[in-house]
């Protein structure tokens, strides 16, 4: 059990020195990776509030705002303490797609306060992850998060890791596609899908990327937020970057480097 704000003691305060010396922080707050929730509140936005800079953090939606039992919303603590940019996991509105994942009600819910609280928020979303998606449904995802207006969407495909929880299902239901370790940073098929094929996989991705950071995209998702310079700077170096990402690989490249066509 604990109040807000957590204040440090005299014995804290030395710990400011070692934060890093960047001017904005990365400050990972998602339980996902390790990262314990009691330690965030007392320790954490203690010493960045104490700090006075400006950080930005990925954090999972049930840390944001509370969801689960024992936890308390983190989402105003962290806003007093600097933070200004929060990255959350989004994956799927489909279904859940884990365990820890909230409902689409929650996530929604989420996001709208983020945005009422000041912050920047970066959602990803994967456009095959429930196994259950097809063209339609990705299609309608991507118009739910500019709909949302979520200020940066990072898509991609399912990774199929070593040592994740999926990869030993995936080989033991023979469904991996690509064995190309270049291809398992979220931008290729690496397993087979049910409904989709790899090549609409990866013109599904495209798209995505392609309607999301459209002038029309850019203009609906930040309108009427804060910080719609810097919005407008970061949206349209993706635009710009996935314009020439796409323009050089896709389908064919995946295919000539490994993928294994089903």
């Amino acid at each position: 059990d604990f109040d807000f704000p957590v204040k440090l003691t005299e014995e804290d305060l030395p710990k400011i020195e070692i934060l890093p010396g960047v001017r904005m922080p990365w400050v990972d707050c998602a339980d996902s990776f390790g990262v314990d929730y009691q330690h965030t509140v007392e320790v954490v936005l203690p010493l960045y509030a104490a700090s006075g800079r400006r950080w930005f953090t990925e954090i999972t939606i049930r840390n944001l705002v509370g969801i689960g039992n024992g936890r308390r919303p983190l989402l105003g603590p962290m806003v007093d303490a600097g933070c200004r940019y929060a990255y959350i996991g989004v994956e799927s509105i489909l279904k859940r797609a884990c365990a820890k994942s909230p409902e689409r009600i929650d996530i929604e819910k989420a996001i709208e306060a983020a945005h009422k609280a000041g912050l920047i928020v970066m959602a990803s979303i994967m456009l095959d992850i429930t196994d259950e998606e097809t063209e339609e449904s990705i299609k309608e995802t991507v118009e739910w998060a500019i709909d949302q207006g979520l200020d940066l969407v990072q898509y991609s495909l399912t990774a199929v890791l070593p040592g994740s929880a999926l990869r030993p299902r995936m080989l033991k239901e023979g469904r991996i596609i690509s064995r190309n370790w270049e291809h398992y940073d979220g931008a290729w098929p690496t397993k087979n899908h049910p409904n989709l094929k790899p090549e609409q996989l990866t013109e599904l991705l495209k798209y995505a990327y392609y309607r999301t950071y459209s002038a029309s995209g850019i203009a609906k998702r930040i309108l009427g937020h804060t910080n719609r310079p810097l919005n407008l700077f970061a949206n349209s170096i993706i635009r710009q970057m996935a314009h020439r990402w796409w323009n050089k690989v896709g389908y064919e490249h995946w295919l000539a480097t490994g993928g294994i066509e089903n």
